[in-house]
């Protein structure tokens, strides 16, 4: 028997898929030969996964070296409190089983890097980025564009979400629209996010792959989706307009960030903060501008805590402006958005400085 072809269990698993004219039994036959790798294992991912098993993908990777926290299940709702200390791909597959006995489902528990990607991504079709941050998604979309494979993307922070497809039919990778702007990115670790946002994100995310398997309806290709959950509104742009738009400025809690401005900060390594560190002649102010609480849990060493909100207080900037006369004034944050924003009270206020590159 054909690998692809569906037992009498699966018929009735997907019954009301079998039922429909844009799908029926040879399509879905293709869910069941079709494959697909999910790098991230976190609050996108379980959206995403739980209804690419329900929906009868046949392969399904997780890839995620991460385990389980107690902070997690908020909003990554394919674990529960029996779970936390796990590995979360080991733990999404034992949930996964449950739902769906008759999907492959492939623990990858490895963070994808540059050495490694190549190989787990080779097999599949679709590669879904549910990662949070922006060394992976570069990871993702080279490997990607290098095997011939489609990126589903997704990236949520606070109540805002972006979702697009790159890589189909000839279509622009995300590493390609990164080189008209590099200034922005989602992290919702370092702004945090509502719990049902990343759910809505990965919904889509599915929705769009199982889409383009059984080859129906219009993908988001060329385009991006922005969602506001606060506004409850959708709006889908193309990917140029988007980015052009967003090139010249960012508007973020009020405060208006231009890029492309010769008086921006320029962004430097780690390395360079290290061997500018260990030059004697040359004193650096290291500033972390995230808020107090993130500045407490974990922070680089030496560096002092000006939250953001206090970066906006005219006082604060003289004062600043003061102490770094003599020395070499370097800003950081995990997020870009809040590193660009402060970059340009910075800027307002004459303050020459750096942002350190992730």
């Amino acid at each position: 028997m054909n690998s692809s072809q569906l037992n009498s269990r699966e018929c009735q698993l997907y019954a009301r898929h079998i039922i429909m004219s844009q799908i029926k039994l040879s399509g879905q036959e293709r869910l069941k030969k079709s494959k697909i790798v999910c790098v991230g294992a976190g609050g996108l991912a379980s959206s995403t996964l739980m209804y690419l098993v329900g929906a009868g993908v046949g392969t399904i990777g997780v890839i995620d070296n991460d385990i389980v926290e107690l902070s997690n299940l908020h909003r990554q709702v394919l674990y529960n409190m029996q779970q936390i200390g796990k590995a979360k791909s080991l733990a999404a597959v034992e949930s996964l089983k449950k739902l769906n006995p008759e999907c492959i489902l492939k623990p990858y528990n490895q963070k994808l890097c540059w050495n490694n990607a190549y190989l787990l991504m080779q097999d599949y079709d679709i590669v879904i980025d549910c990662t949070d941050n922006l060394h992976s998604r570069h990871v993702i979309s080279s490997t990607a564009k290098q095997l011939h494979k489609i990126h589903v993307y997704g990236a949520i922070s606070t109540f805002e979400a972006h979702i697009s497809v790159f890589n189909y039919r000839g279509g622009p990778s995300y590493n390609d629209i990164q080189q008209i702007n590099k200034n922005t990115d989602n992290n919702c670790q370092s702004a945090g996010v509502i719990g049902v946002l990343p759910g809505l994100v990965g919904l889509i995310q599915a929705t769009e792959s199982i889409k383009m398997i059984i080859g129906a309806g219009n993908i988001l290709d060329g385009y991006m989706m922005i969602y506001n959950a606060l506004e409850m509104s959708f709006r889908k742009i193309r990917i140029r307009e988007y980015y052009r738009s967003i090139s010249k400025q960012v508007k973020y809690n009020n405060t208006e960030v231009e890029f492309g401005n010769k008086n921006t900060g320029e962004y430097v390594s780690v390395r360079y903060l290290h061997e500018t560190i260990n030059n004697k002649q040359k004193k650096v102010y290291l500033v972390d501008v995230r808020s107090k609480a993130e500045y407490t849990v974990r922070h680089l060493k030496n560096s002092i805590s000006i939250p953001l909100h206090k970066l906006r207080k005219n006082n604060n900037l003289k004062i600043l402006k003061q102490q770094t006369r003599q020395q070499i004034l370097i800003i950081y944050c995990t997020s870009r958005y809040r590193s660009r924003v402060a970059s340009s009270l910075l800027n307002k206020s004459n303050i020459y400085h750096y942002i350190l590159q992730e």
